[in-house]
């Protein structure tokens, strides 16, 4: 059994369709996967044993990672020209309440995340993300949406650094969450600790019920409150996805968040 200094190691050496992570964690709770340069690669993750995930991305490489689970702590670093795209849908059952995701970019190296908590009865759950830029001409993106209902609850800690002397930085981070009921809560809190004046930095953070005039638009198309909900947050999950992902990759995630509604 690996231990949080003791990780067990997976280095991905080729290009692949699909790589499923179930099929290679062995119940080990502490997994970094080292992808060498240049590969372009899909790689998915629902083996609930893993508590501590580290994905270190070579120079050139296009990653992209479709996650079920909660980490108790997710590492993403991004080397020179690199690029991930890390969709997490988040709705079966959650052993861990907190999670902290880390991205560490280097030159020329992109980060999309989008984070989908679907969470009902009295699931919990906080989660801490920060995006740190280490140099110049680099991007991130984190996008959360969330659905809240019952007495669930969700929080969201995003951190932005940016060291001195950078330019061309461009940074994202934005906050949606919806809740049905009169127990669910939910909280959002930005900080920032930017040290370079070359970037581009927008954040958001919105906290509120389904719009009800688009609620009303398809309950007079005679489609049910409830389906309309889903229906919304779905559309809304959707729109947060890279353009540039496959079909087969957003249907597939299509089909995991509608399972989650």
């Amino acid at each position: 059994m690996s231990t949080l200094h003791e990780p067990y190691s997976i280095n991905i050496h080729s290009s692949q369709d699909l790589y499923d992570l179930n099929e290679h964690a062995h119940h080990h709770k502490h997994i970094r996967i080292m992808i060498e340069h240049a590969i372009a690669i899909t790689i998915r993750d629902n083996a609930s044993s893993i508590e501590t995930l580290e994905i270190i991305v070579g120079s050139g490489s296009q990653v992209i990672v479709i996650a079920e689970n909660v980490y108790r702590s997710l590492l993403i670093r991004c080397a020179m020209a690199s690029s991930i795209t890390f969709v997490q849908i988040i709705g079966s059952s959650i052993s861990i309440n907190h999670q902290r995701l880390t991205v560490c970019l280097f030159e020329h190296a992109h980060a999309k995340i989008c984070i989908f908590p679907l969470l009902k009865t009295n699931q919990r759950l906080e989660c801490v993300t920060e995006q740190q830029h280490s140099s110049s001409v680099t991007s991130s993106v984190v996008r959360i949406v969330g659905y809240l209902k019952d007495s669930a609850q969700f929080g969201h800690h995003g951190m932005i650094t940016v060291k001195p002397l950078l330019h061309d930085v461009e940074i994202l981070q934005k906050t949606l969450l919806f809740f049905s009921g009169p127990a669910t809560k939910a909280w959002a809190r930005p900080c920032f600790d930017i040290a370079s004046k070359d970037v581009h930095c927008s954040h958001g953070a919105a906290i509120g019920h389904v719009d009800q005039q688009q609620l009303w638009a398809l309950q007079m198309r005679g489609i049910e409150m409830s389906v309309a909900q889903r229906l919304i947050i779905h559309a809304t999950c959707m729109e947060c996805l890279d353009e540039k992902l496959s079909s087969n990759i957003r249907d597939r995630i299509s089909s995991m968040i509608i399972a989650r509604l």
